[in-house]
């Protein structure tokens, strides 16, 4: 039985991409192996690796890549707001079922954040 697992995304700073996740998103370290390699915890039992591109493999931010989905847990629009004071932007959709707020790492990897609409 699968009991968890990582997404995983190719970056071209591993520093960078670092500081995104951790600094701006406010994620925490699992672990890191060199400039090769890392695990972020981005809580709920979701973790995100991150993986140093190299010339012959995957190229971060191409279209057609992965995107992941982060579940916000508080009030959505304050906690966009948030993140729009440390320099995010976003492309915000809401309907009457999901509100979804669409954004990109520093390499143009696809990420939205989401949250359920209660009846």
């Amino acid at each position: 039985m699968i009991d968890s697992g990582v997404a995983m995304i190719y970056v071209s700073e591993m520093k960078r991409s670092l500081r995104f996740f951790i600094e701006t998103l406010g994620m925490k370290l699992v672990e890191q192996a060199g400039e090769g390699w890392a695990v972020i915890d981005a809580g709920g039992g979701f973790r995100i690796a991150l993986h140093a591109a190299r010339a012959d493999g995957p190229q971060p931010g191409q279209i057609g890549g992965m995107s992941i989905g982060l579940e916000v847990k508080g009030n959505f629009d304050e906690t966009i707001g948030i993140y729009e004071n440390r320099g995010m932007v976003f492309r915000v959709v809401k309907n009457p079922r999901v509100m979804m707020a669409f954004f990109a790492d520093p390499d143009g990897n696809p990420f939205y954040m989401s949250k359920a609409v209660r009846a």
